[in-house]
């Protein structure tokens, strides 16, 4: 093991603590391999020295409040920063953590916009539904998978500031919605208004999917960052867009392997119920397809799984990965 392996393993096991004091911790190791290294040992022969660095953070984490991780629930903890099919196979995993409240919770955000989408307040209404669904995701996931509630501080100050801070991220992306809403309409020739086109031109369609990848992909992170580590709206963009611009290869794959996942279903959907109909000889309406009920079941899933996906990715990169000390208490 050399120096950067060991720093990397070290600063993992300490990422539950305060980010400005495991930075602390990890320039005093710096600090001791300079000086192990400037007298002539290696680095190899320095960190069997030092010992195993999950060994060193539990003592470190010993002398905290925060419990120790051991050797175990480090390796079922961790989440690899390399691979986007790895973070959609931890929101998968925190998803079964607790289908039954994920999967209401994405009933909930599902119903909404159903009806939000019949309104001519959509564009308003949605933004701050979907960060608030998507707060109540994040909180739910750290609670089931770290067994411990977000600490705000001791009074209600805090927390009303994370509150305030995701809401304006809401009204962000609502004005960012009526942007793209009015830049839509002057690709179209239409004279830009408040109303949603429900059957866009493919000149539109191709325009939201350029805005959706940049826009929405660049603003992945914020609110994880805002619920969870209480960053300032600014601070959050900043960092999201760095981790996008630094792992775009892995929320691509997301994007590729979702794309195949959801042709597998839509395939595995059409042989059962031609398999249905053979069996029985009772061929099916195609009406079917578009009731409610299988609308609704699929929005929830999906919205529930989309919400973690964020939070997976930052679970990688932010909380286990390569920025954690980037992130700034404030």
């Amino acid at each position: 093991m050399n120096q950067q392996e060991f720093i990397a393993q070290l600063e993992r096991a300490l990422r539950l603590l305060p980010a400005a004091e495991v930075r602390d911790i990890v320039a005093d190791y710096q600090g001791y391999f300079a000086e192990a290294i400037a007298n002539g040992r290696s680095e190899a022969e320095f960190c069997a020295a030092l010992g195993s660095p999950l060994t060193l953070a539990e003592e470190i984490l010993a002398q905290s409040a925060v419990p120790a991780l051991t050797e175990e629930s480090f390796q079922g903890f961790e989440t690899d920063e390399k691979s986007g099919l790895s973070w959609i196979l931890h929101s998968w995993r925190v998803f079964k953590l607790a289908p039954v409240l994920f999967m209401g919770l994405g009933v909930i955000a599902g119903g909404f916009q159903l009806l939000i989408g019949k309104t001519t307040y959509s564009a308003i209404l949605s933004p701050f539904v979907g960060q608030i669904i998507a707060a109540l995701i994040y909180a739910t996931a750290w609670r089931f998978e770290t067994k411990r509630k977000i600490d705000f501080g001791a009074d209600d100050q805090q927390f009303s500031r994370v509150v305030l801070r995701f809401l304006g991220l809401a009204t962000l992306l609502a004005v960012s919605g009526f942007l793209h809403d009015a830049i839509s309409d002057l690709i179209a020739g239409r004279p830009i208004a408040m109303t949603l086109v429900e059957v866009p031109n493919a000149a539109e369609a191709w325009f939201g999917i350029i805005w959706m990848g940049t826009v929405g992909t660049l603003l992945w992170f914020t609110s994880v960052l805002i619920v969870l580590q209480n960053q300032s709206i600014w601070r959050a963009i900043q960092l999201s867009v760095k981790a996008v611009l630094r792992y775009w290869r892995q929320i691509l794959a997301i994007f590729f392997w979702l794309f195949l996942i959801v042709i597998a279903l839509v395939v595995l959907g059409w042989m059962f119920i031609k398999m249905a109909e053979a069996i029985t000889n009772v061929k099916l309406p195609a009406e079917i397809w578009e009731a409610e009920f299988y609308r609704v079941t699929l929005v929830s899933w999906g919205t529930a799984i989309l919400f973690l996906l964020p939070y997976s990715a930052w679970a990688a990169i932010f909380r286990d990965g390569s920025m954690r000390t980037e992130v700034r208490q404030s």
